[in-house]
């Protein structure tokens, strides 16, 4: 026997009764760019200083992690929804599981770019706090994750209060808690283009590095041989963010 609306709402996840399709695309993995970035710092292409070094080599592998678990949460989340009929609430629950831990993931990648972005003023912050932006919207739906012990402790210091089934929850558009809403294609777009970010960080700078000692070591040879060549500008980071 099926369960009922308000059974599903009550008792499973709230909403539930609702979700009917899965509009969670699937995002390319993010390929090895945090053994991109070791291999090019201990060939001594170049090293980032700390605090840079921790900051890019977490932010790489919190993203690597984050998109790992958004894809196994769209996986889970089609299942479910493509057998509607049959209530494979374990599906969902895997789906639930993924898609939170994709958003603790991917919070803290964006934290380590922000904290970026203070030590290395080139780099504009992705976000402030309030700002209602995507990436504030993920920070509020983290904090709703990490804090939910806290919630379900007022609610049960409240007698008259009704104790939480979950932190988030899924909707047919994207995943929502009590104090904000992300779409998956907001979510997958954040993913995507901290991709370009890692990228750029573990690959595409230390490339710059290598051109740039080529120039300078043609500027050297054309100096002494009475000629002349300018390298080109020092590596830009301003371009990180979209």
């Amino acid at each position: 026997m099926p369960w009922s609306a308000h059974a599903l709402d009550t008792f499973i996840a709230p909403k539930l009764s609702a979700l009917k399709v899965c509009s969670a695309q699937k995002i390319p993995e993010l390929p090895n760019y945090l053994g991109s970035l070791r291999v090019n710092q201990i060939l001594g292409i170049g090293a980032y200083p700390e605090p840079m070094s921790v900051l890019v080599a977490n932010f790489i592998s919190r993203l690597a992690m984050a998109i790992n678990e958004y894809n196994a949460g769209q996986i889970h989340l089609v299942n479910y929804v493509d057998n509607l009929e049959e209530q494979r609430f374990p599906e969902h629950r895997k789906a639930l599981f993924s898609f939170e831990n994709c958003i603790l993931h991917g919070h803290i990648a964006g934290t380590c770019l922000n904290a970026l972005s203070k030590v290395y003023g080139e780099i504009p912050a992705l976000f402030t706090k309030g700002d209602g932006s995507p990436h504030d919207r993920l920070r509020l739906l983290n904090n709703r994750i990490k804090h939910f012990d806290e919630d379900v402790e007022e609610a049960a210091d409240d007698s008259g209060a009704t104790i939480p089934l979950a932190p988030i929850w899924i909707t047919d558009t994207g995943l929502e808690g009590k104090k904000a809403a992300l779409e998956f294609t907001e979510l997958a777009r954040i993913l995507t283009d901290r991709s370009a970010d890692a990228k750029t960080l573990s690959e595409e700078i230390f490339s710059k590095v290598v051109e740039l000692r080529k120039l300078q070591e043609q500027g050297d040879a054309a100096s002494q041989a009475g000629g002349t060549a300018k390298p080109d500008d020092d590596v830009d980071a301003s371009h990180l963010r979209k």
